[in-house]
């Protein structure tokens, strides 16, 4: 399973709701969804993916972008947003 990144857009005034654009896939490489873990002091975000092609095969250099709405369980208050880390090969993406 690969992570990729993502940038915040927005936060909704309840601080309850963010809307983010993402780096879904591209050439060999689907979506599969937003993991989002809670804690006290952070919310990290992970756009998952994965790959349908064999390593090493010949893929597309194109990017998908993903954008969506992430619900948290608490107001995002204080606590920091964090990325999970990127998978290498993706670091570079900017969605």
């Amino acid at each position: 399973m690969l992570v990729l990144p993502w940038r915040l857009l927005g936060v909704d005034q309840a601080a309850r709701r963010l809307t983010i654009r993402y780096a879904a896939g591209g050439g060999c490489v689907s979506p599969v969804g937003v993991q989002v873990i809670e804690t006290q002091g952070i919310v990290m975000i992970a756009p998952r993916s994965r790959r349908t092609a064999p390593r090493g095969a010949v893929c597309t250099a194109d990017l998908l972008l993903g954008y969506g709405y992430l619900e948290l369980g608490a107001p995002l208050g204080g606590r920091g947003l964090v990325h999970a880390r990127v998978s290498p090969g993706w670091i570079d993406a900017n969605p």
